[in-house]
């Protein structure tokens, strides 16, 4: 099995390190981040990337055309919140980024530790199936778990222990001779 996870980097330094970041990044933000309800959120989301270019164009005249600002408008807001709009989606989308290539590096993880516990597995059924009463043991809990965790989740994990018990098998039996 080819394991496709950086195994020179320390994960735990790592994560204290990222830990440390994640902190700073919240402390940092939290004193301009809204929460909105659900309801508000969707009735704002609808105009959200459709208003980006005319607000952009609006910035870009009130900055030359000053005369045509209304005398009871606060330009600097206007200025303000498109500035903090701009800035904000560009973090958010760096935020959004990093997300999924982290998810993604934790699936893969998660199914790469799983099919070497489906490997493990495999071979703890094989030496209970042969009256080893450590293995039985083994076996028996780890059965329980295994289908209590599938009967939970939507998942292939039935496809993956399939495969770990199909004729490609390349599992054999590490027990010592």
């Amino acid at each position: 099995m080819t394991n496709n996870l950086n195994t020179s980097v320390n994960i735990e330094e790592l994560a204290r390190e990222v830990r440390k970041l994640v902190w700073n990044l919240e402390k940092n933000l939290k004193p301009l981040l809204i929460a909105l309800s659900p309801q508000l959120k969707k009735e704002l989301a609808n105009v959200l990337d459709q208003s980006l270019e005319f607000i952009s164009t609006v910035v870009e005249n009130t900055k030359a055309y000053r005369e045509f600002i209304p005398v009871d408008m606060e330009v600097g807001e206007l200025w303000m919140n498109f500035n903090v709009t701009t800035t904000l989606r560009g973090l958010n989308k760096q935020i959004i980024h990093l997300s999924r290539l982290l998810n993604d590096t934790v699936i893969l993880c998660t199914s790469e530790a799983l099919q070497e516990a489906m490997r493990y597995f495999n071979n703890v059924e094989k030496l209970a199936a042969n009256n080893d009463r450590d293995a039985q043991k083994i076996y028996h809990t780890l059965k329980t778990i295994f289908e209590r965790d599938s009967d939970s989740q939507p998942n292939n994990s039935h496809a993956i222990v399939e495969n770990n018990r199909g004729g490609h098998n390349e599992n054999t039996t590490d027990s010592p001779a």
